[in-house]
């Protein structure tokens, strides 16, 4: 008996393991989007932080990762005509670059 039950506790961790394997696969797969969802800000959030610290016009924004993290790449048009492209960190909008 004790036997039988080591045998169906390994199967089963084996089988819920796998599972956890495919989920984590199919998340990869899916591309970003199960980041974006973890975003703290938006994307619009992330356009007026950068707004506020350069003084310009924002030309665009797009999602992305940094070092791991999931960032917003706002690009800015300075007042002196220089383009920019400030990194917002999406997890809470905190110091960026």
């Amino acid at each position: 008996m004790k036997f039988t039950m080591k045998i169906t506790n390994k199967f089963t961790m084996i089988f819920l393991s796998l599972l956890v394997a495919l989920d984590c696969a199919a998340g990869a797969a899916a591309g970003d989007g199960w980041l974006l969802a973890q975003a703290a800000i938006d994307a619009d959030q992330a356009a007026a932080v950068a707004r506020s610290r350069t003084g310009g016009r924002v030309l665009g924004v797009e999602w992305g990762e940094a070092n791991g993290q999931p960032v917003y790449s706002v690009r800015v048009l300075l007042p002196d005509g220089r383009i920019r492209v400030i990194e917002v960190p999406a997890g809470a909008g905190g110091s960026g670059r």
